[in-house]
């Protein structure tokens, strides 16, 4: 790692609760980068950190810390940095927690020593940053009332790195596969308005004849012209619409072109396919591991689908999630999930919980739109991706099989 006078990484104390080795664990210095935006599951885009220096670097890197003696991985927080002052944690869990680790530790062949001794953050910073998440979630399961939110969060983290080392690596640009599913996107969301177009110009048709046959509105000139300016604006909306939808046609057609020329190159998956210490990939790796903990996702869709499962055991256990806006979040990450990974169906019973939560809590807290700001913005994220879901399902089903 570099260290440098302008790093954007200081230096955080721990002392690890199953052995009581005392180690430090860098972390990010607030406004050391800047995001363009997110993804519509949340995920970070075009990341820029202050220091050029770190731009491999994704922030998720320094989400865990990793005990260097034992290897116990945890989720750097304020509540872990001060483990010791939370009674909770040591009465109930700490005792079954520890046993665990430190036996599951003493098998060299074990998941724990698999994955602690592959992690070399300079060499492989993609790959530590997955392995890292991926102890952390194996010992957040030791407990046993481990946390589904929080395993469902991990694995969505994993999705965003894949997603993002598909995109951009060290072997060029890589975001054919990116560039491929943003525009399928795009199409059948344009695809969609064309039908809002039609519903609108129909709609403006009836409400102008309405209006100038209404029998308060008099006779004359103004009469007449504006009848005509409806007249000649709703053709002209009739062979603009039509058009749309011509474009909006051979667009379609595109998409299946396009899947060839994705399945034709190797680039979405020339990362994963990189050589790793002793293993010939990444990949390999993550296969052979997977071997020994079938949780282990090997792509972006596997980790998509574990992080589902999870928000939906969190949710639909009642005690995890607590109403309102961690509500509205979580259910809105299930349905899209869902979405992304094929789940059509189960999508679109999800994106319709989190509008009608949303639309309950916008409602229900009127007036405060500070309060409000999430909700908002969801309901506007599940809308839109609720309507491009249908979309694709109804796409799907006219698929010849």
């Amino acid at each position: 790692m570099v260290k440098q006078q302008d790093s954007p990484i200081f230096m955080t104390g721990i002392e690890c609760p199953v052995c009581g080795t005392e180690y430090e664990v860098e972390t990010i210095k607030v406004g050391a980068y800047i995001e363009a935006g997110r993804d519509t599951d949340f995920c970070p885009q075009e990341r820029k950190w202050n220091n050029p220096d770190f731009q491999k670097y994704n922030p998720l890197l320094f989400f865990m810390a990793v005990c260097p003696d034992c290897f116990f991985c945890k989720e750097i927080t304020l509540k872990f940095k001060e483990w010791k002052t939370d009674t909770a944690f040591k009465n109930d869990h700490l005792k079954n927690l520890k046993e665990k680790h430190l036996r599951e530790l003493q098998d060299d062949d074990g998941v724990i020593r698999k994955l602690a001794l592959n992690i070399d953050a300079d060499k492989y910073p993609f790959q530590t940053a997955v392995i890292k998440i991926l102890l952390g979630i194996y010992d957040e399961k030791f407990n046993s009332n481990y946390s589904n939110l929080d395993v469902g969060r991990y694995f969505l983290r994993i999705a965003w790195l894949f997603r993002e080392n598909t995109q951009s690596h060290t072997h060029g640009d890589g975001q054919l596969a990116s560039h491929a599913m943003r525009i399928e996107d795009i199409i059948l969301r344009l695809s969609g308005y064309y039908e809002k177009l039609r519903e609108e110009k129909q709609g403006l048709a009836e409400a102008s004849v309405e209006f100038i046959k209404d029998p308060d509105f008099p006779e004359g000139d103004r009469k007449r012209e504006l009848s005509e300016i409806y007249n000649d604006a709703l053709s002209d909306l009739d062979t603009a619409i039509e058009k749309y939808k011509s474009a909006v046609v051979k667009l379609k057609g595109s998409i299946h072109s396009s899947s060839e020329v994705i399945e034709a190159s190797s680039e979405s998956l020339a990362p994963l396919e990189q050589p790793f210490n002793k293993y010939s990939s990444f990949r390999e790796y993550l296969r052979e591991l997977k071997a020994k903990w079938p949780e282990v996702p090997i792509s972006e869709d596997e980790a998509m689908n574990s992080a589902a499962n999870y928000y939906k055991a969190a949710y639909h256990g009642g005690k995890e999630i607590s109403s309102g806006n961690q509500a509205i979040q979580v259910v809105y990450l299930i349905a899209e999930l869902s979405r992304r990974i094929g789940e059509h169906e189960e999508a679109r019973g999800y994106f319709g919980t989190s509008i009608k939560l949303a639309r309950e809590y916008i409602r229900a807290n009127k007036g405060d739109r500070s309060r409000t700001a999430l909700a908002r913005r969801i309901l506007e994220l599940a809308t839109e991706q609720g309507e491009l879901n249908l979309k694709m399902l109804e796409q799907r089903k006219h698929v010849p099989a």
